[in-house]
């Protein structure tokens, strides 16, 4: 299997297993980290892929080589982000990666702050220096300092509280 790394440093072999979920059709879902859809992308041949709209772009998933493929249009084509195949996955194959991710020095989630959210027309992730807002595929940042991140956790995400990481690094 080949793999493709995503802009977002994921890649279908050993540290990402998107999830794919079966109702009227097979679908893949994503939790909307890194700018993917939260809502599921039908795998279907290209001639026929139902295009997602998402705050940073269109996406779509489509059936190939034993597989599938969850891409993003640039411009007028779409770009691969990464392929994977139809393996079943027990829970406990999770658990190494959900353990790296929540516990692990090397692990960004524990390295950083990152706060995220995705909503139907914005996505919204904070750092401890920035705040990213995608719109129609475009980013802004905002500069987060000691006298506003109270302010964008309200507004962004709904948070009234203050975090010590913050308020010690600002």
């Amino acid at each position: 299997m080949t793999t493709v790394k995503n802009p977002t440093g994921w890649s279908s072999e050993g540290d990402h297993m998107p999830t794919l979920v079966r109702m009227d059709e097979l679908d893949v879902d994503d939790v909307g980290f890194g700018d993917l859809p939260t809502r599921g992308m039908p795998i279907r041949p290209a001639e026929d892929a139902v295009l997602i709209n998402n705050p940073s772009g269109q996406f779509r998933a489509i059936k190939a080589d034993n597989g599938f493929e969850v891409q993003k249009e640039k411009g007028s084509v779409f770009e691969t982000l990464y392929k994977d195949g139809f393996t079943p996955r027990k829970p406990e194959e999770f658990y190494e990666n959900l353990e790296y991710n929540q516990h692990h020095p090397d692990s960004i989630f524990v390295k950083k702050l990152i706060i995220t959210m995705p909503k139907a027309y914005v996505h919204a992730s904070m750092s401890e220096n920035h705040l990213t807002l995608t719109k129609s595929a475009v980013k802004e940042k905002v500069e987060v300092n000691a006298g506003n991140y109270t302010e964008i956790l309200k507004d962004y995400f709904g948070l009234d509280i203050k975090i010590d990481r913050l308020e010690s690094a600002l």
